[in-house]
């Protein structure tokens, strides 16, 4: 067992009790517990319980947000016709440093240059990424201190949101290995992502979709949703309310 990755989760449990609610708290503790223990039939039931507390959560403390876009939603203001397109970059982040990349992520960066076609590979790492977009002050001084809600995984996300809104294009993780050409059909949505076919329904994904390659056009309103919503939630909370966010 890592016991430093489970103090760190005990703390993390602590602020969640203090934060947010004694319920959101209860049901993450709970729900952590089941799974260590591998009580397969029962953590779907305790994993459901507790999103669907962080999702209330959500719903009620960011309601300024989904009205908007409910607001652009029925007065039909939807942009949906535009597609990524074949000369689309494809970012691959690695914030260490790109010029010296480890094993094996040298081996899955150079796969996808490979296999990009007519789409242009641009890696990114803690030293370029400014050069493409501008990320919240208050987001970035969180990060610098090391605060509780901007993890390195949290930081990426909120970096491929802005790139594929201001940019459009396809993020894909640094350690996607691809053994053949990007599909066309990539190209010709307006939006893309990987179906893990497992169908997990208690997840938060349902195994529909993945963070990890995600491809859109410029301006998307879907793609500007996600990043209203994330750069509000992490400009105004200090912790992170659940893993998926």
């Amino acid at each position: 067992m890592d016991w430093k990755r489970e103090k760190t989760n005990f703390l993390l449990l602590g602020k969640l009790f203090k934060k947010f609610s004694f319920s959101i708290g209860f049901w993450s503790m709970t729900d952590g517990i089941v799974r260590r223990l591998k009580l397969n039939k029962i953590y779907p039931k305790t994993n459901s319980i507790r999103y669907g507390l962080c999702k209330k959560y959500l719903l009620l403390n960011y309601e300024d947000i989904i009205e908007k876009y409910l607001y652009l939603e029925r007065k039909n203001m939807f942009e949906t016709k535009k597609t990524i397109g074949d000369d689309a970059p494809i970012w691959v982040f690695w914030y260490q440093g790109i010029e010296q990349l480890p094993y094996p992520i040298n081996l899955t960066i150079e796969s996808i240059k490979r296999h990009a076609g007519t789409h242009p590979v641009i890696v990114l790492d803690k030293n370029n990424y400014q050069k493409y977009v501008n990320l919240s002050s208050i987001i970035l001084e969180k990060f610098n201190e090391g605060k509780g809600s901007i993890s390195f995984a949290h930081f990426a996300d909120i970096l491929r949101i802005e790139l594929l809104y201001k940019h459009g294009g396809i993020w894909m993780d640094s350690t996607f290995f691809m053994t053949r050409d990007m599909p066309k059909s990539v190209a010709l949505s307006s939006f893309y992502t990987l179906n893990q076919n497992s169908l997990r329904e208690w997840v938060i994904s349902k195994d529909k979709w993945s963070v990890g390659y995600l491809g859109s056009y410029k301006n998307s309103s879907f793609i500007s949703f996600c990043r209203d919503f994330l750069n509000a939630y992490f400009e105004r909370e200090d912790y992170v309310l659940c893993y998926l966010m």
